[in-house]
């Protein structure tokens, strides 16, 4: 990505780029609720079990009982005693370092304090020239401090990348001079424009809104363009966004003794008899206390996930703010995910129960042929064939007759625990990393134990009308959404970085002293 980032100059008049790509965001408008009627589940079966040509309505966000509160300050998206107050993005003084709590995670490792968040948080406030002249190693201005990157050194690493499609801030146009037009012809066949034959780019049969049509090998070109732009944001490779928010949430966790990883199996969640596909682009668990399990890439969790979607139009011509099938279909994925994430953690001291085991479809030979396979067409081959070939041959009858099991959605390296949740609790505290264009959002989802049995089993759950938050019926799936914040600006940037060090601690806060510490007050006032 690099090579691609060091191509140009910022300075360089060049051929422009195709327009930049214009900024939407999603704003489903969930509909009104009746918080005494009962999950339904012919019909949430019918509706998940069909696939509709247009795209998913707004029933769906009705059948799943789903309450959605936008642009929520992070002081109520979680406790305000684990969000860094914005103090922290000013230097420590040893008066603060003074006042360092000594209290430890659940994982034994001291709590994070403010010189930790501060050294990391002032790499985020570097603007965005004096981060990308150190990374390209350009001369920095000599009255300016001098630029140092270590925590945050992946994340700018790929926001460069993601600048050279998004960053509209240094975009200036020009008309040419007729004797710099042969010199921008040739720069328009250099290997630099070819980026839209990437193996990244999905290929589209219609013209996408944003992109320009390619002018024609005669035609001259009318206006020249400095700045750092090399394409739109449609044109984007998928990854860049992905492996810059991982940067992000990953830098952040490590503080914590967590790490990001990504799923290597099909995410899938269980929706009574049906499995229905997830996208998630990764999670973050927590390393073990014991080096040898670490070393094996035992990972604990998941606390949180993170989904990158590359989507950038969410309503049609005709079709509402709130009530666009794009945007139904945008809220689906995440609240896919954070279903996922509930079930996962709800596997903690389980173990997988497959119900394949014991049936004689999954166990027994298969029906037709005997035991001696294609005798005769092996023969046949062997004798026009070498034995690399009859090798191959043989591989079809054994692909029929051997029978594989259905792929497991359990993943052998996680060991599945809530971690962060109340035991008491009949609610578990789902967060997501929430990704497009190039801004990202914290959710969270409040998700009872009885919705989480009803959708995994889509049956009948235990009697029950409170989940015992603020008398929230069950059936009700609550969701706060922060503000989306923009990775191209500081102050976004270190807003997000907080709202993310806040749910780390809070996930990684030590419940089993607490619970102690609260069965001692119990047996005081006893």
């Amino acid at each position: 990505m690099m090579g691609i980032a060091n191509q140009h100059n910022d300075q360089d008049q060049r051929e422009p780029p195709p327009p930049p790509t214009p900024l939407e965001f999603p704003r489903l408008r969930a509909p009104a609720l009746d918080d005494q009627s009962p999950l339904a589940t012919d019909e949430i079966t019918k509706l998940f079990s069909s696939v509709p040509r247009h795209g998913p309505s707004i029933s769906y966000i009705s059948a799943l009982h789903i309450q959605v509160t936008y642009d929520v300050d992070l002081a109520d998206l979680l406790p305000t005693d684990f969000l860094p107050p914005p103090a922290w993005l000013a230097e420590s003084t040893p008066a603060d370092a003074a006042n360092t709590s000594n209290t430890k995670l659940n994982n034994g490792v001291p709590t994070p304090d403010h010189a930790a968040f501060y050294a990391r948080a002032k790499e985020l406030l570097l603007s965005n020239d004096a981060a990308f002249a150190f990374l390209q190693r350009k001369l920095q201005p000599s009255a300016g401090p001098t630029t140092r990157i270590a925590h945050f050194r992946k994340f700018w690493d790929h926001l460069l990348g993601m600048a050279e499609f998004w960053d509209t801030s240094l975009d200036k146009y020009a008309p040419v001079q007729e004797s710099h037009r042969a010199t921008l012809r040739s720069i328009s066949r250099s290997p630099l424009r070819s980026l839209s034959k990437s193996p990244f780019r999905k290929r589209s049969r219609s013209p996408r809104r944003g992109s320009s049509r390619p002018r024609s090998p005669g035609s001259p070109v009318q206006e020249t363009y400095t700045g750092r732009r090399i394409g739109c944001g449609l044109n984007m490779p998928v990854h860049y966004r992905e492996d810059a928010v991982c940067a992000f949430v990953e830098t952040v966790a490590w503080a914590f003794r967590c790490r990001v990883e990504r799923p290597k199996i099909e995410p899938k969640l269980q929706m009574g008899g049906m499995v229905l596909p997830i996208m998630q682009t990764a999670s973050v668990y927590r390393t073990p206390k014991e080096s040898q399990r670490a070393r094996k890439g035992v990972v604990e969790g998941p606390l949180m996930a993170i989904q990158c979607r590359n989507m950038h139009s969410f309503r049609k011509e005709g079709e509402n703010e709130g009530e666009a099938r794009g945007e139904v279909l945008d809220f689906l994925k995440e609240t896919g995910l954070a279903l996922l994430i509930a079930q996962k953690r709800m596997r903690e001291g389980k173990t997988e129960q497959t119900t394949w085991k014991g049936k004689w479809w999954a166990e027994q030979r298969r029906w037709g042929g005997g035991t001696g396979k294609q005798i005769s067409l092996v023969e046949a081959a062997s004798q026009s064939k070498s034995a690399r070939s009859n090798e191959d041959v043989k591989r079809v009858p054994e692909k029929y007759i051997k029978l594989h099991p259905p792929t497991s959605t359990w993943e052998k390296n996680v060991e599945y625990m809530q971690i962060g949740k109340d035991r008491k609790a009949q609610y578990d505290d789902i967060y997501i990393v929430s990704s497009i264009n190039h801004h990202v959002s914290i959710l969270h989802f409040h998700v009872a134990k009885q919705y989480n049995d009803f959708i995994t089993n889509l049956g009948t759950t235990s009697p029950g009308s409170s989940d015992g938050s603020a008398q929230q019926p069950w059936s009700v799936l609550s969701v706060q959404r922060s503000r989306w914040y923009d990775l191209l600006k500081a102050e976004d940037r270190t807003e997000a970085m907080r709202g993310i060090w806040g749910v780390m601690g809070w996930l990684m806060r030590d419940t089993q002293s607490q619970e102690t510490e609260d069965v001692r007050m119990g047996g005081t006032e006893g």
